[in-house]
């Protein structure tokens, strides 16, 4: 059997459940990826925010440290044993920073310094590995000396820092009014770990800054575990560093929708199975009733098919009856007897209109009374005995007696008794004839 043959069989009441199932998972579907779209717009503007967030704060920092060194560079210029003590105190709060110097003018100075010192712009040399030529210890100048040419106030380095060890480090020089620079070597990757470190990054965010105005590919400064820049989901912005140029980069991961989305599938597919049961079950329930009702509306039809025909019947019974009745009222008329009918007791129930002729008594005035005072004084034991041999014998029962007129005057009457009687109730009455008997 295929599948459309298996189609077209399938019951009409499985149909509804089966479009109510399929409508639920599309509508969990749309549900979902809207959801994953909100979610990736969501994780695309937390990135946003956080990477200008980042970027205002090294931006900050870029400016406190150039004002720092300004401020140096013009204590230096009014007091040198101030600026001795700011730069040790910058020294001590500033990690990153290896040492602070003077140094005095010299006409051999390559063009960048040259051009810091004529036009009073700060310098920012390329990051290197520094290592600086070793000296006879006769002519180190002692710690803390100002000494005029290459170095000035001496810092100390931060705890496990050598730059003998392959540290990278660059240098600031910032002019003076008397054509002095006062340098400022700084390890960059210490510089931006200690700026970064108020702001850790999310699980598997990271971050890296380059200098763009060095064209190398290693950064000076990389977070555990980023990746490279080129990173489809990478947010980049430019930031000046004195004279050059420093690139901020980060990576934020896409965000993570799996546990959500199964959650949303679950809650969806439970959804959609519990109303295509209730669908299903409302069909076959809306099926039994659908049945009951036409079991109840062809036994409907039958009942009105036999009550039809009892009512056929019926009329016909009354025809029939009808007919009898009359029938009989034309024998007793064509007789010319009375027939009356009596209770138990002989009271009249009924007594046919032939009486008026007989007796000359009106038949609606004899009902209810007994029958022997129609009879005359001296033969009512007589038609009493008549009743007892009736009811006895279960046979009819003939006796001539004597009636009464309407006005007293006896008139000769043949009768006739048979006694009514049922199994449940036993002797009912009696009916009685009366005919004119001839003198």
């Amino acid at each position: 059997m295929d599948a459309s043959t298996l189609l077209r069989r399938l019951p009409w009441h499985y149909w509804p459940a089966i479009l109510v199932l399929l409508a639920g998972l599309v509508v969990t579907a749309v549900i979902g990826t809207g959801y994953r779209d909100r979610l990736q717009s969501i994780g695309e503007d937390l990135a946003t925010s956080r990477h200008l967030t980042l970027a205002t704060l090294l931006e900050e920092r870029i400016q406190n440290l150039l004002d720092s060194g300004h401020q140096l560079a013009a204590t230096a210029t009014s007091s040198e044993p101030g600026f001795r003590q700011q730069a040790n105190a910058l020294l001590a709060y500033r990690k990153g920073i290896l040492g602070i110097a003077l140094v005095e003018t010299d006409p051999d100075w390559p063009g960048e310094l040259a051009r810091a010192r004529d036009n009073g712009q700060v310098i920012a040399t390329p990051a290197v590995v520094f290592r600086p030529p070793p000296q006879p210890p006769a002519e180190q100048p002692a710690p803390d000396a100002v000494t005029p040419g290459a170095t000035g106030t001496a810092g100390t380095s931060p705890a496990g820092t050598d730059p003998e060890q392959g540290q990278r480090m660059s240098m600031l020089f910032f002019p003076m009014a008397d054509n002095r620079l006062v340098r400022m070597t700084l390890v960059p990757e210490l510089w931006l770990e200690a700026t970064f470190a108020d702001h850790p990054l999310p699980a598997g965010a990271a971050l890296q800054v380059h200098d763009l105005s060095q064209h190398s590919k290693r950064p000076l400064f990389r977070s555990s575990g980023a990746p490279d820049i080129s990173h489809e989901r990478t947010l980049r912005s430019e930031l000046a560093f004195a004279s050059r140029q420093w690139l901020l980069a980060t990576i934020s991961p896409p965000p993570d929708a799996g546990p959500a989305h199964t959650r949303l599938w679950l809650a969806g597919g439970g959804l959609s199975l519990l109303a295509a049961f209730l669908s299903f079950w409302l069909c076959r329930r809306q099926q039994g009733l659908q049945q009951a009702l036409q079991g109840r509306d062809v036994s409907l039809g039958l009942s009105a098919q036999q009550l039809d025909n009892a009512q056929v019947e019926k009329t016909i019974l009354r025809q029939a009856l009808n007919d009898s009745e009359q029938r009989s009222r034309d024998l007793v008329e064509l007789a010319g007897g009375v027939v009356a009918e009596l209770d138990e007791q002989g009271r009249i129930g009924f007594v046919s209109t032939q009486v008026t002729e007989l007796l000359d008594r009106p038949a609606a005035a004899l009902a209810g009374q007994p029958w022997a005072s129609l009879v005359s004084q001296p033969e009512q034991r007589h038609f009493l005995a008549l009743l007892d041999a009736a009811r006895q014998d279960r046979q009819v029962e003939r006796m001539d007696l004597n009636l009464l007129a309407a006005d007293g005057t006896a008139v000769a009457a043949t009768l006739r008794v048979k006694v009514l009687s049922n199994p449940v109730d036993g002797v009912t009455g009696y009916r009685l004839c009366a005919l004119r008997r001839p003198l």
